[in-house]
């Protein structure tokens, strides 16, 4: 899939919920921007934003696969992350913890 370049509210309405996330993370805890997912052997979406347990050094060697939080903003494509993104993060797994 081809994405749009990024207009300047978008990038920065990224930056403010990155920035309250975090804030509002015990330790053990990573945020990821616009990095892959590995949801199954054909699905590496990259969200606006996740958050995923562990440190960032755990995913050195593969791309976390179990979210606990998937953030999409969205103006233009609302009606795409909600039917089809929402859908993809919300589906069953039958992998098991990332780290």
């Amino acid at each position: 899939m081809v994405a749009e370049p990024q207009r300047p509210d978008h990038a920065s309405s990224i930056s403010a919920v990155e920035y309250a996330v975090r804030a509002s993370l015990p330790p053990g805890w990573t945020v990821r921007t616009q990095l892959p997912v590995s949801l199954d052997d054909e699905s590496e979406p990259e969200p606006d934003l996740v958050v995923v347990p562990g440190r960032p050094a755990d995913y050195r060697h593969a791309h976390p696969t179990l979210p606990v939080l998937a953030i999409e903003v969205a103006e233009s494509s609302l009606a795409f992350d909600r039917l089809q993104k929402g859908s993809l993060y919300a589906r069953p797994t039958d992998r098991g913890i990332d780290r």
